[in-house]
């Protein structure tokens, strides 16, 4: 089923290139190079008890898009905190993206993360995520909404079994935009609602409030992002994140609303070099509430197109 779901999405991102390129321009490709800065949760083991820190996450990134909005992307991300500093992960992605049309902005794309076992961030089984998202630009507020769906084998179980999670993100913006010669500056600020099952930790792109935020982790309701209170790495030789912790563990509670999202995106444009620096803060809301802070979220992005 899953299967045939990402063939559905990537067949559908083929039919949308082929429907939103102008036949009178040909194909042109085009390669860039940036850096990406954001923060990561790592395991803070003292004594017997487990906790979560904010350690940095630095990400190089190659990417080469074609004016059709397609694009494909590598990024191997290292850890700068916790007891195993280092390479975490590798990010591949792939999808379609136009921001350029007049009435909607969109997004889909298909993103797969390859861990490498480090033991300083927790484990997460979802190693595969399809996300989307679509923007109305013809009102002063602009409504959007985006969804992320992760999927994975949970190695950590016996026997191993396949999981999902799903998280769902929709609220209202309004981009402010100047220019002044090769310099252009834009701003967005938004307002938006966070619903999810959150079963798992996850680097998923609609629960930023979990994989990279330490005090966020308490949204887990299953796996390593569960907050833990008895030291010892797991045993076994099941791959993932990270080695993990034994954790404590709530039932799941299905899909339900999070946390109220308040962010401000912007970007700064200067011939072929981008900067694009987004801060967030997440106030939980409903049965979230309960043992839960506002917190904060921060990402640097650096990109130059060759």
């Amino acid at each position: 089923m899953k299967r045939l779901f990402v063939l559905a999405c990537l067949s559908f991102c083929a039919l949308t290139q082929l429907t939103a390129q102008d036949s009178s321009h040909a194909s042109q490709w085009r390669f860039s190079a940036g850096i990406n800065l954001i923060t990561v949760s790592t395991y803070n083991i003292v004594g017997t008890d487990t906790g979560f820190n904010n350690s940095l996450s630095f990400g190089p990134t190659l990417s080469l898009g074609n004016n059709s909005g397609f694009a494909i992307s590598y990024s191997p991300r290292f850890v700068m905190g916790g007891t195993n500093k280092g390479l975490y992960m590798h990010a591949v992605s792939m999808g379609f993206s136009r921001y350029d049309l007049p009435v909607f902005d969109y997004a889909i794309t298909y993103g797969h993360y390859f861990f490498t076992g480090n033991k300083s961030v927790p484990y997460s089984p979802m190693g595969n995520e399809i996300y989307g998202d679509l923007t109305y630009k013809k009102t002063w507020l602009m409504p959007y909404i985006a969804v992320g769906i992760g999927f994975g084998k949970d190695t950590s179980a016996r026997p191993a079994s396949s999981v999902s999670d799903i998280g769902l993100t929709a609220g209202f913006s309004h981009s402010f935009e100047w220019e002044s010669g090769d310099v252009g500056f834009s701003m967005i600020p938004s307002v938006g609602l966070n619903a999810g099952t959150n079963d798992y930790f996850s680097f998923l792109n609609t629960t930023k409030y979990i994989g990279h935020n330490s005090k966020s982790v308490s949204y887990v309701k299953k796996g390593s992002g569960s907050t833990a209170r008895r030291g010892g790495r797991r045993a076994g030789t099941g791959t993932g994140t990270g080695g993990g912790t034994t954790t404590t563990t709530s039932s799941a509670q299905g899909f339900g609303i999070t946390n109220v999202q308040l962010d401000l995106e912007s970007a700064i444009d200067i011939n072929n070099l981008s900067i694009r620096p987004t801060v967030s803060l997440f106030i939980p809301v409903g049965n979230a509430a309960s043992g839960n802070s506002t917190t904060a979220f921060w990402q640097l992005m650096f990109e130059y197109r060759f």
